[in-house]
């Protein structure tokens, strides 16, 4: 199991994931929605989870 969780780690690579996640908000910082917080973080995650899912599809 630990193995797993492992590899399902390193086959999403969160650094990128996080990269992606911050360039997103930094988009909506530089966009003016400081006060739509809830839509942003959303947008963050989902960012982050397409990016794993791309980098996972790529390289399975």
């Amino acid at each position: 199991m630990h193995d797993t969780a492992r590899g399902v780690a390193e086959l999403a690579r969160p650094g990128n994931c996080v990269a992606a996640a911050v360039l997103t908000g930094t988009g909506a910082f530089v966009a003016g929605i400081d006060a739509a917080v809830g839509p942003t973080a959303v947008a963050m995650v989902v960012t982050a989870a397409a990016v794993a899912a791309g980098n996972a599809i790529n390289d399975y």
